[in-house]
């Protein structure tokens, strides 16, 4: 997957529009999702793997939110294949 919040904080109206969200909030949202997920992956068996989340993991979660966009429209825009969608969709 590439850098999509990078792409997308460059402009911010265009930020706001994806997602929501200011850049600002954004950035407070994902401090306590970045937190929470932490915390989950430690409660599981598996090895957390906290460099998993990241930025565009939750833009593309609120993105989802805000436009519930289907699986083809998920992996055009973020240059990814439906199985890659669904797995990261499962474990959150």
């Amino acid at each position: 997957m590439g850098n999509v919040y990078t792409d997308a904080i460059a402009t911010p109206k265009i930020f706001v529009y994806l997602t929501g969200l200011t850049p600002t909030t954004f950035e407070e949202v994902y401090r306590q999702f970045q937190r929470a997920a932490a915390q989950r992956l430690q409660s599981t068996k598996a090895r957390p793997h906290i460099r998993l989340i990241d930025r565009n993991l939750l833009f593309v979660l609120t993105h989802w939110l805000r436009c519930y966009p289907t699986y083809p429209e998920l992996c055009i825009l973020f240059g990814v294949n439906r199985t890659q969608i669904c797995h990261s969709s499962f474990y959150i």
